[in-house]
């Protein structure tokens, strides 16, 4: 069974979320396989073998996760010194604001619950659905934001959400 890996490397504009995507699973994989984005956006694996994918960007990085099991989100954001309030207010439950005590705090719950609805599929518009507080229990979100921070050498917070367990990730900066 393939161990779950995230994928780190610099943001160009020759480099497309997609086609890095296909490179890295051209490497990885031994099957066949084809990547396709669904109607809402979600890049998708079409493969013998479950293989869940997952993109982000943020600041000067891009990031891939690819898991063995169809779904999984990730979501990194560069911790700046202020934070939105309006966006804090808009998409964040009470206990969720009540959590924030410093611009960290906002980046680390925005991170997990974007993790979560790129899981899901169901996109930005349902990210006030989702209270990181009360999750369903078949729901396993891990935060890496120190390991991401320590290997880009930036602050940055880092979220993967999936609805199996998990726990040995591979980090491979490319």
């Amino acid at each position: 069974m393939l161990t779950p890996h995230i994928f780190l490397t610099h943001k160009s504009p020759e480099k497309k979320s997609l086609d890095f995507a296909r490179d890295i699973l051209e490497k990885l994989l031994q099957v066949p396989f084809s990547v396709y984005v669904d109607e809402r956006g979600k890049p998708l694996v079409k493969s013998s073998v479950p293989i869940g994918i997952s993109i982000t960007h943020s600041g000067d990085f891009l990031a891939l996760a690819v898991f063995p099991f169809e779904r999984v989100g990730i979501d990194m954001e560069k911790k700046e010194d202020t934070y939105p309030t309006r966006v804090a207010d808009r998409f964040f439950s009470d206990s969720e604001r009540k959590k924030i005590k410093t611009s960290s705090d906002f980046y680390e719950i925005w991170s997990i619950k974007e993790a979560y609805v790129k899981m899901t599929g169901d996109g930005i518009a349902a990210i006030s659905d989702f209270d990181c507080e009360n999750k369903n229990e078949n729901i396993f979100i891990n935060s890496y934001s120190d390991k991401i921070s320590e290997i880009l050498g930036e602050n940055f917070s880092f979220a993967v959400s999936c609805d199996k367990d998990f726990e040995d990730v591979n980090f491979l900066f490319i």
